[in-house]
């Protein structure tokens, strides 16, 4: 096995009200509940920042000689989400 290193940036969003988990009237789980519905949505602030610590993470890798393995690529995490704009 070659070697690897892991590299981890943190970014905290502020309360935003309309982040929230609400129950779906229409539709219903196998007991007859209310499915839950959660809209969430990151703010301008901490995209910069995303987009910040990537430009970092890209700098820290080229001084290091090496290259960014990363996988993004959507439903590795087993969640299915999607992004709805705001209204």
């Amino acid at each position: 096995m070659g070697r690897q290193c892991a590299l981890q940036f943190e970014m905290e969003q502020g309360a935003d009200p309309a982040n929230r988990l609400t129950l779906d009237p229409r539709s219903r789980d196998a007991l007859g509940l209310p499915r839950p519905v959660a809209t969430y949505d990151l703010s301008p602030h901490v995209r910069d920042g995303i987009a910040a610590a990537k430009g970092v993470s890209d700098q820290i890798f080229a001084l290091l000689g090496t290259a960014d393995h990363s996988d993004h690529a959507p439903g590795r995490c087993g969640l299915r989400l999607r992004r709805r704009p705001r209204s």
